[in-house]
């Protein structure tokens, strides 16, 4: 399967765990997160598209104009996109009404903006020991996002470099994206 991130990038980190990496988990800054469960592992957030993950990312600036300097920060980082793959994994699938009705979860609870009630889908769907689950973004719902557990993927995740492009207002996917949310851009 491939998955797409979008993350703060130092060009100088491809693999590795640590801030500028594209398989960097701020554990220190999760817990406020939509499916956020830092008392029991890290979640690495992905999408099945790019303009999904590039959406994520951009949807703060809905009716706002931008330009490329967004997408770069004092500290050097630039935000980036990467797609990885991972493979055998197991995942909850809640984008699918037979899961919903197994683990009693509600449509639309799935995507709320109440972090109680994602947290709490989250921890449960970890205790069942699957590394992650499925589900509809709130932003589109024909777009698939992943949330995954860090413990349980870390050494299933692989990347390539050239599957890693810094984000531009040129980038078709950001372009898309913007277009998408409403987002205006100068070009």
């Amino acid at each position: 399967m491939e998955i797409y991130r979008v993350f703060d990038w130092d060009e100088e980190k491809i693999t590795g765990k640590s801030l500028g990496s594209p398989l960097y988990i701020p554990r220190e800054r999760q817990g406020k997160g939509r499916h956020d469960i830092p008392d029991n592992d890290g979640v690495f957030y992905g999408s099945l598209n790019g303009v999904s993950a590039i959406s994520e990312a951009l949807h703060p600036y809905i009716n706002l104009k931008i330009t490329d300097k967004i997408f770069h920060f004092e500290n050097g980082l630039v935000q980036s996109i990467a797609k990885i793959t991972l493979d055998n994994v197991k995942l909850i699938d809640l984008t699918n009404a037979k899961d919903l009705l197994k683990l009693n979860i509600s449509p639309q609870d799935v995507a709320t903006l109440d972090r109680r009630t994602t947290q709490k889908i989250s921890y449960n769907i970890y205790n069942l020991g699957v590394d992650g689950f499925k589900w509809y973004s709130a932003l589109e719902t024909q777009w698939t996002n992943l949330t995954l557990y860090e413990s349980r993927i870390k050494n299933k995740l692989k990347l390539k470099r050239e599957n890693i492009k810094p984000l531009s207002l040129n980038l078709a996917e950001v372009q898309q994206a913007c277009k998408h949310l409403g987002v205006i851009t100068s070009i």
